[in-house]
């Protein structure tokens, strides 16, 4: 991430510390590098780094903390950091043409336009094209599709599959007992609800541990 108005503070930063450290009296009567230096930090935010390389890397952290704190396009970034190998394509487009690579952009933040693609109805109506989901006026926006919509729940479900397997199988291959989809029942306020754990492990040589993380109802992941 490159930003011109840190850029243009960083230079300045950096060429009026080089500055400060020649000793020259006349360079010192003609420049106050010192208040030059101190109001670059402050355009840039206070910030503690001593040098380009530091503060760039701090105002990038700073930047993509406010990015994942936003409430709807911020979804999804915040896995840029927790799974960096996964996500490798962000700076390395690999196989992917240019259009593949700012669409997976777009769809991984949010910001994909729904109305751009392809099988709306004519009038360009916002709302989504299920009929189910139509006669409701649901708006079709890509956490819709994505998490609600009845048309991808198959979808869904099957891409839970393929991720909740794939990690029962590595533990696994690390000699654990592994349980798939258990059923249980859980009480909250009196109410008994089903639900499925996604995987439970179980250790029978050290101490038991169990992983356990129910979905919301029998059967709906």
């Amino acid at each position: 991430m490159l930003r011109t108005f840190w850029e243009a503070s960083l230079q300045h930063l950096t060429i009026a510390q080089k500055l400060s450290r020649i000793n020259d009296r006349h360079l010192k009567a003609v420049r106050d590098l010192p208040d030059e230096i101190a109001k670059c930090r402050l355009r840039l935010g206070n910030v503690i780094g001593q040098n380009a390389q530091a503060i760039r890397s701090e105002l990038r952290a700073s930047e993509f903390n406010k990015w994942k704190q936003l409430c709807q396009r911020g979804i999804g970034v915040l896995w840029y950091d927790k799974c960096t190998l996964t996500n490798a394509w962000v700076s390395n487009k690999g196989g992917l043409s240019g259009s593949e690579w700012t669409n997976a952009i777009k769809a991984s933040i949010n910001s994909m336009s729904n109305r751009g693609t392809g099988g709306r109805s004519v009038g360009g109506s916002r709302h989504c094209r299920n009929e189910v989901c139509n006669e409701n006026n649901i708006v079709e926006s890509l956490p819709h599709i994505r998490g609600s919509c009845p048309k991808t729940e198959l979808l869904r479900n099957a891409a839970h599959h393929r991720v909740r397997s794939a990690i029962a199988d590595l533990f696994r291959s690390k000699n654990f007992e592994v349980y798939e989809e258990v059923h249980c029942e859980t009480t909250n306020d009196g109410i008994t609800q089903n639900r499925r754990a996604d995987i439970i492990v179980l250790d029978r040589i050290k101490k038991p541990r169990t992983h356990f993380r129910p979905n919301n109802s029998l059967g709906n992941k």
